[in-house]
């Protein structure tokens, strides 16, 4: 049977992808302004002195781009792994249809016309004799 708690779980999927889904944007986004900065302050600091202020920048803007790299691909594991709410309610859905009685006791009449049914969408070989 389906609780109230499992159609509530089954909202709440969608809006779990959609928030992984801005965070992995979000944090490519940031990634790919800490590899222009970086890259930035790399040709800057080769043109000049060295300067400990500037090296300890292109420190933290690698640290940036290492860990916005690992939360977004984090991001884009789990939203592939969590199943979408098709999926779910499928996986609710299917075996409780399955253990019905109403399904088990369905008339032959109605099995043939499905069958029927989906046979018309079957391709056909269309052989030239």
């Amino acid at each position: 049977m389906i609780t109230e708690f499992d159609i509530y779980s089954l909202g709440l999927v969608h809006g779990v992808h959609i928030i992984l889904t801005v965070v992995i944007i979000v944090t490519f986004f940031v990634g790919s302004i800490s590899i222009i900065a970086r890259s930035i302050m790399v040709s800057e600091e080769s043109k000049q002195s060295k300067d400990s202020e500037k090296t300890s920048t292109v420190k933290l803007i690698t640290q940036i781009l290492y860990k916005s790299l690992i939360i977004s691909f984090s991001c884009l594991i789990l939203n592939e792994i969590i199943p979408s709410q098709k999926v779910l309610a499928a996986m609710y859905v299917i075996p409780q249809l399955e253990q019905s009685q109403v399904i088990k006791n369905v008339p032959a009449i109605l099995l043939k016309l499905e069958n029927q049914y989906i046979d018309e969408f079957k391709p056909r070989n269309n052989v030239k004799h």
